[in-house]
């Protein structure tokens, strides 16, 4: 079977339409011509959108290039073309647009809440005021970058095999792809949960490791830190706690330093086979028998509180 693909950087090539042609109409008016052209309309703009229900920018994979309508020609009887309609774009919340030089153009985070790109076309002039009809104005070109960075509260990190996708699975209404076999998850796993009427979102990164392994499925997607809030460490039990946590903030500090801004929350998964309790601050869980999930979800929200 094919791996999915998560997708959050393209670029993509906007056009905006060309205005509409202003009308050269004339009519015989008490033994003479005159000019009743209208003026074209104005050609469509160009805006993107978050849509909530969108997760990466995969859509934009095959096609690059889009282009809105052009306005209509104006008509006789001093008649306006119509303007045309405006091409949105929807991207994920949390996209960023940005121009080629690499300046933010918009940061894309309410839902439904459209930012104009390109502007369209003034229509042209017809000659109902003038001799001669103006030429409408065309289009613009605009090469934008999209660059999703996703509204996590909680971005939870860990190596391999740390039961990051059946935690997400017990506290969430998710069901993850889960297996004992490493590096099961092969992009970011993004879900909501609820306690009453309280809720946060949480983002399971792949599994980080260490240089010496060749595995970096993880890395590439640690951006999306970005934005939350708290940063969760997941550790295995059956394993060596300080060297897990060591592996990781070596690995974050080398590829995305400013997790050190971030609050944590240390948390050990897979209690039924604890080699130590060393560790200071850490919560102690066994996601696979939801045990400790309440004192977890505790601590996730002081910590989003704090």
């Amino acid at each position: 079977m094919q791996d999915v693909k998560f997708i959050d950087r393209v670029s993509l090539i906007l056009k905006s339409g060309r205005g509409g042609y202003g009308s050269s109409a004339r009519k015989a008016f008490r033994g003479k011509y005159v000019n009743i052209g209208g003026d074209g309309g104005k050609g469509g703009d160009v805006y993107i959108q978050a849509n909530p229900n969108i997760f990466d920018l995969s859509k934009y994979l095959s096609k690059k290039e889009y282009s809105s309508s052009q306005g209509e020609p104006g008509l006789s009887g001093h008649k306006k073309g119509a303007d045309a309609n405006p091409l949105i774009l929807d991207v994920p919340v949390g996209t960023i647009v940005k121009d080629v030089s690499g300046k933010a153009i918009g940061n894309l985070i309410l839902p439904y809440k459209p930012i104009l790109i390109v502007s369209g076309g003034e229509g042209g002039k017809g000659n109902y005021k003038r001799d001669k009809t103006i030429s409408p104005k065309p289009g613009f070109v605009k090469k934008v970058v999209l660059d999703l960075q996703i509204c996590a509260d909680v971005v939870m990190v860990g190596t391999t095999n740390s039961g990051k996708s059946t935690l997400i699975s017990k506290i969430s209404n998710l069901t993850p792809k889960i297996s004992e076999f490493p590096f099961t998850t092969k992009i970011p796993v993004q879900a909501v949960v609820n306690r009453g009427y309280k809720h946060f979102v949480i983002l399971e990164i792949p599994a980080l490791s260490d240089e010496r392994s060749g595995k970096d499925l993880g890395v590439k997607f640690l951006k999306h830190i970005n934005r939350s809030k708290v940063l969760l460490f997941l550790l295995s039990a059956e394993g060596d706690l300080q060297q897990q946590l060591s592996i990781l903030r070596r690995v974050l500090g080398r590829n995305y330093p400013l997790y050190r801004d971030k609050s944590s929350l240390i948390v050990v998964n897979k209690t039924d086979r604890i080699r130590e309790k060393n560790i200071k601050g850490t919560v102690y869980i066994s996601a696979k028998e939801s045990d400790g999930i309440d004192v977890l979800l505790d601590e996730i929200f002081k910590a989003l509180e704090g």
